[in-house]
């Protein structure tokens, strides 16, 4: 399911966490580009604009902008984890250190 192309993962991933969800971790290494490049982007944006305290981290489009900032909050991360692989995470400032199994 996560190597269809041309969902919007990011439309999605963002209903999901309007909702009961607070933490989601997606890692998809046969097909690393199902949140695109424009999906990474939307989600930079929005998840920290649900003021909840989210942790989320999943892998993405190889053509994604790699960053670091924080914003209300939120430590937003998009990181390069091999030549076809890249991580982006947001998490909750009080969520930053936290693993996923948690």
């Amino acid at each position: 399911m996560f190597g269809i192309p041309d969902l919007h993962w990011d439309t999605i991933i963002l209903n999901m966490f309007s909702g009961k969800l607070d933490k989601l971790e997606l890692v998809n290494t046969d097909f690393p580009g199902y949140i695109s490049y424009w999906g990474v982007k939307i989600l930079e944006e929005k998840l920290p604009l649900l003021k909840k305290e989210i942790w989320f981290s999943a892998s993405c489009s190889e053509y994604s902008e790699e960053c670091e900032y924080d914003v209300d909050g939120y430590s937003v991360d998009v990181i390069r984890t091999s030549p076809s692989h890249h991580i982006i995470s947001i998490k909750h400032s009080p969520r930053v250190n936290e693993k996923f199994e948690e």
